[in-house]
């Protein structure tokens, strides 16, 4: 299994999704919920979490 899937399975699917939803949020918010952002919002902030993630695996 790879780190980052490694990572994810030790967090519950719910919370991460969660996580990710607030991070995404505060993305938004930092743009002044502009439309036409909400993607690149999801990803880079599913990209974030997967890596806070995993860097909290390694401690």
């Amino acid at each position: 299994m790879p780190k980052a899937d490694h990572a994810q399975a030790r967090v519950d699917v719910e919370l991460r999704r969660a996580m990710i939803s607030q991070a995404a949020y505060f993305r938004a918010v930092k743009r002044h919920i502009a439309p036409g952002g909400e993607l690149d919002d999801w990803l880079g902030a599913e990209a974030e979490i997967n890596t806070m993630l995993e860097r909290r695996t390694r401690l």
